[in-house]
């Protein structure tokens, strides 16, 4: 079996076309899709919360996984 280098970080604006498909691929997507503009807010609304991060997991540059972490 061969294994897949992971590469983690923290999602940058250029993400969101990846995360919506991973999301729609997820089916977390149930309603309408999210069109580009409001992910890419919500995106930016993360990156300003000191409290919040979003990291994505990306396999030759395709992102495979996020994580959405929130300090409580």
């Amino acid at each position: 079996m061969s294994r897949c280098a992971l590469e983690i970080r923290d999602a940058r604006p250029e993400d969101v076309a990846g995360l919506l498909q991973l999301w729609t691929h997820a089916g977390r997507n149930e309603a309408t899709p999210r069109p580009v503009d409001e992910a890419t807010r919500a995106l930016a609304q993360i990156a300003a919360d000191p409290d919040e991060r979003l990291l994505v997991g990306l396999v030759e540059g395709e992102v495979v996984a996020a994580l959405h972490l929130r300090r409580a």
